[in-house]
């Protein structure tokens, strides 16, 4: 058993083995361990080729919190210590078991003795594994040398007690009742990510934490040609296409208009290597127009659209929801979204499906010119576990409506370098909000938002408040430029809903580094009418007329604070301080940049959160400037 020894002498001299991983992607190798402590130690191990998943065979998800069985277990031993296989089956009751093989080379290689004694004849390959008992495997597979200690309280008497203490000695677990750990629970079963952790310990391992989902925009992989190209002419049924499309497909959309009598709905799933692909020939805008009969739905995972235009929808344009699945990984790019028939609904829709238990998250709406819902906000996520939205223009809603916002306890969501302009009636940007109780997120019953951050915006043309934070534990607004007409308040926090029913205020909330411009209208600073809350105020840059509320609201200081900078008018602060006929992107990006002369210019505070601009140009590390964009 020289496998055996070669690892028994990395683990006692200390050396480690470093996983070869690629860098990998935002989440990381699985969709449903993001944030978990045993993390790095499952990416070090699905690097090594311990474990490839738990749902073949798209094998997305690790499923963390299930136990571990037995014949898990054996091939988690059998891939870690490359047992070679055995001629000889060992058992009665493996017959036709998926790790039948791996159970044999355990016992070949005696680390395993059965489940049955004293016969033994059995294996018991679906019993789950108790903490004890997976102490037993590894000292048996590792050879571990006797401990000199007993460290545990709980494991008195204990047929595995002295397995268990060999194992603690050698550093591979430290207890279950941290920070104390004088506890072991030998007889609760082991969880998939804590066998994560014990074996990338116990095989020297060196685990490493993807980026959070959050931290940037998950696209279709860019290396991998289709398995099958499909082009589609507006002559060919769209819908029966969609409907039929499967994993690795690219769906070409041909020029033309494609009009619809009810919804387009995207329910297949791709994979996390064959994405679903439906993008529009070079050259091209192809139109589809549902014709006030539906919406277009994305129900599946990995899945892309990029470059059509979509109009005329009813209810929603775009509507990306779940079945009875989970949707996941859904990547929306440069798509013209506009002119919704009839609603009340959102030019862009994301929301759950509670009566399923199936959530949405991970997506990634890019480059995207979206406009004009019906009684919603232009943009409407509801429950939703992670989003990004970059690099939209965001424009234009009907008076009363929202320009984005994300509610109902999303979590993890990141609004950064959009331009959101025209609105009016009410904030043109929200974090949180107000939301029934039966479309709630369940993992935060609690908030109507969890860990939001809005970065690198340019927010102009809007007579409400430019930012509103609704029911958030966790927003952060930082580096915005502002230029609006407003008379209300620039920024506002209000109260949200909770899932029973009841309302949910706000906390940990910071405010740092923005560039608002008043151009005309007077309005507060900041109000508070949400009751208490942690509220943090950064400098800031206040160009024009603006007064503090004329009642005290909690948390809100007086303006403006010894940091923060004053000027008289928007003028030799940007290039060009004005909303009128404000047109897009390119147009707010040429007028809202600084001055060379700007006091905006390394005025701001340097921030951890933020080290790109609304370019993608690198933030000053000592004196970054204030606003969404760094440099003249």
């Amino acid at each position: 058993m020289k496998h055996l020894i070669l690892f028994v002498s990395l683990l006692l001299v200390g050396t480690s083995i470093t996983s070869a991983a690629a860098q990998l992607p935002p989440g990381g190798t699985f969709i449903d361990d993001n944030g978990n402590v045993h993390e790095a130690n499952i990416e070090a191990i699905a690097a090594a080729g311990i474990t490839m998943g738990c749902n073949p065979p798209i094998n997305d998800r690790f499923c963390p919190d299930e136990s571990v069985t037995r014949g898990q277990m054996a091939a988690f031993l059998g891939r870690a210590l490359e047992l070679p296989s055995a001629s000889t089956g060992y058992f009665s009751d493996t017959d036709g078991s998926v790790f039948e093989s791996d159970i044999n080379a355990l016992a070949a290689a005696g680390i395993t003795k059965g489940c049955n004694p004293p016969s033994n004849d059995r294996f018991c390959p679906d019993e789950s594994v108790t903490r004890g008992q997976m102490a037993a495997f590894l000292v048996r597979a590792l050879d571990l040398p006797q401990a000199s200690s007993d460290y545990f309280t709980d494991d008195d008497g204990s047929v595995f007690e002295a397995s268990i203490n060999q194992l603690r000695q050698a550093g591979i677990t430290h207890g279950c009742n941290p920070p104390a750990d004088d506890m072991f629970c030998p007889g609760r079963d082991v969880r998939r990510d804590e066998m994560a952790s014990f074996l990338a310990r116990a095989l020297g391992l060196d685990g490493e934490t993807p980026p959070p989902v959050n931290a940037a925009c998950v696209r279709p992989p860019g290396d991998s040609d289709p398995i099958r190209e499909i082009v589609v002419t507006t002559g060919d049924n769209l819908a029966g296409t969609l409907a039929a499309a499967e994993p690795g497909d690219r769906l070409v959309l041909q020029a033309g208009t494609y009009v619809q009598t009810g919804n387009l709905v995207v329910d297949a799933s791709g994979t996390p290597t064959d994405w679903i692909q439906i993008v529009a020939a070079d050259g091209t805008t192809p139109v589809i127009d549902l014709n006030g009969a539906g919406e277009f739905r994305i129900s599946g995972s990995y899945v892309s659209l990029d470059g059509v235009d979509i109009r005329n929808g009813g209810g929603n344009n775009l509507h990306i929801a779940p079945g009875t699945e989970d949707v996941h990984h859904v990547h929306v790019a440069d798509t013209i979204i506009h002119d919704l028939a009839w609603g009340p609904g959102a030019a862009v829709k994301i929301n759950r499906n509670n009566s399923e238990s199936a959530a949405v998250g991970t997506i990634c709406l890019e480059n995207n010119d979206v406009t004009e819902a019906i009684d919603n906000a232009i943009i409407d996520g509801v429950g939703v576990d992670g989003a990004v939205v970059t690099g939209n223009d965001i424009h234009d809603n009907a008076a009363g409506s929202h320009g984005i916002f994300f509610k109902g306890g999303s979590a993890d969501i990141v609004i950064e370098a959009n331009v959101i302009r025209g609105i009016s009636g009410n904030a043109a940007l929200q974090l949180g909000g107000n939301t029934g109780a039966s479309f709630w997120n369940p993992d935060y019953p609690g908030r109507e938002g969890v860990n939001q951050i809005a970065r690198n915006n340019l927010i102009a043309d809007f007579d409400d408040s430019a930012v509103e934070i609704r029911g958030v534990d966790g927003a952060f607004v930082y580096n915005n430029t502002i230029v609006g007409q407003t008379s209300f308040a620039i920024f506002r926090l209000q109260t949200g809903n909770n899932a029973s029913g009841g309302t949910s205020g706000n906390d940990d909330v910071h405010i740092s580094s923005n560039l608002i411009i008043g151009t005309g209208g007077d309005p507060q600073y900041a109000r508070n009418d949400a009751g208490a809350a942690a509220i943090a105020f950064g400098p800031q840059l206040w160009a024009g007329l603006f007064h503090n509320s004329g009642s005290p609201t909690p948390g809100i200081p007086v303006f403006p604070q010894a940091a923060d900078v004053v000027a008289t008018s928007g003028s030799g602060v940007v290039v060009n301080p004005t909303v009128t006929a404000l047109s897009g992107l390119d147009d707010a990006a040429g007028r809202y940049g600084p001055t060379v002369a700007s006091p905006a210019l390394g005025a701001a505070e340097t921030l951890a959160d933020v080290v790109a601009d609304f370019f993608g140009v690198a933030r000053s590390a000592t004196a970054p400037t204030m606003g969404a964009i760094e440099s003249p």
